[in-house]
């Protein structure tokens, strides 16, 4: 959803804008003041439910249908670069059920929109792409719309086969059509929610089955730092590919000991504790080696909320014109840096190089 359609909703339930600066806003609301601060111009859906819940919004409002009647048609993050929504004639077309239809649509013909889609794991789909097997294609879910096809499910399996060379390749579709906006975020989140407890439920059987990878992050996220996994709650942690990344760079012990001494005395840990975040301060304790100081990086985070953390992130890849398929963690990682070197007079950290080859490389 585009930040300006998010500020739009926030004033028309009683929040009045009462400074701006650049990017930086103060609304208020009867004694309260909150500030709404984003570069970024488009927002994921777990951006909105979060300013819903900050300014005490109903989360439905920000998909009134007013708001998407006419939607602009948004611009497509390519799988790679050189992938764009075409019109495709539909082959060997399916029985509608559900108000859907299977049909065969070329790779190259799918596209994704940010405004709810999760960002790119460049990690993930390179390792699809490496191991690839036909027996686990399955079928992907997409919308029609706006010319094209946009992928509600299935990015980083297409993003695999756009790296392996198969754009032509025709896949099975589960396609939509005449979904609103909301329509579309709702079955995304519904796909991937099924998705994250079958993660959470592999963890808790590698975890009985005593998979080295497993009792590591419980020992070291559960018994040493009283986090939950897969649980209701303020301490609980549901980013399970991110903890397991984490345990092969073998720097999950040192980023929730960070973690820990930035926010461990909060009453809502789990804030902090969302996969940008931790793979962020993983990340930039393996780009920066040595010349990180770990506690210096943690005392520098505690006056920073995990949520503007994320957006400042985010923002990054208009500032810097970062790569679409650079994961969001990379740029935290300059994030991170910039509050490191806040106010200090020397052994300052050098920005980080986000040239997409150096990426691979310290993020493999």
């Amino acid at each position: 959803m585009r930040t300006t359609e998010v500020l739009k909703v926030i004033l028309e339930n009683g929040w009045k804008l009462i400074r701006e600066d650049s990017s930086h806003k103060i609304l208020r609301k009867g004694g309260t003041n909150i500030p709404f601060s984003f570069h970024a111009k488009d927002l994921g859906a777990t951006e909105v439910k979060k300013l819903a819940k900050r300014y005490q919004i109903p989360y439905e409002a920000f998909f009134a249908p007013q708001l998407i009647e006419k939607p602009k048609p948004a611009t497509p993050v390519p799988l790679p670069e050189s992938a764009q929504p075409t019109k495709v004639q539909r082959i060997s077309e399916g029985p509608i059920q559900s108000g859907a239809r299977l049909v065969f649509l070329p790779v190259k013909a799918l596209a994704v929109d940010r405004r709810y889609q999760r960002d790119l794991k460049a990690a993930w789909v390179r390792e699809l792409a490496t191991r690839w097997d036909d027996r686990l294609l399955g079928i992907l879910v997409v919308s029609e719309r706006d010319g094209g096809f946009w992928i509600l499910e299935g990015q980083h399996r297409v993003a695999a086969l756009m790296t392996r060379g198969e754009q032509e390749r025709k896949v099975p579709c589960l396609s939509f059509s005449n979904l609103s906006l909301k329509e579309e975020a709702d079955i995304y989140l519904g796909r991937n929610a099924a998705r994250l407890q079958t993660q959470i439920a592999m963890y808790h059987a590698k975890l009985t089955a005593e998979d080295p990878i497993a009792m590591r992050i419980n020992r070291i996220v559960v018994e040493t730092y009283k986090y939950t996994i897969g649980q209701s709650g303020k301490t609980n942690i549901q980013a399970i590919g991110a903890l397991t990344t984490l345990t092969e760079w073998n720097s999950l012990a040192e980023t929730f000991r960070i973690l820990d001494k930035a926010w461990g005395g909060e009453d809502n840990k789990a804030e902090h504790a969302r996969a940008v975040i931790l793979l962020g301060i993983g990340a930039a304790i393996r780009y920066y080696g040595k010349l990180l100081d770990h506690d210096r990086l943690a005392q520098q985070l505690k006056s920073y909320d995990g949520t503007d953390l994320i957006h400042m992130a985010k923002s990054r890849y208009t500032a810097k014109a970062v790569k679409a398929t650079t994961p969001t963690y990379v740029t935290m990682v300059d994030v991170l840096r910039g509050i490191y070197n806040h106010k200090l007079s020397s052994n300052s950290l050098p920005p980080a190089d986000l040239n997409p080859n150096v990426v691979r490389k310290w993020t493999a």
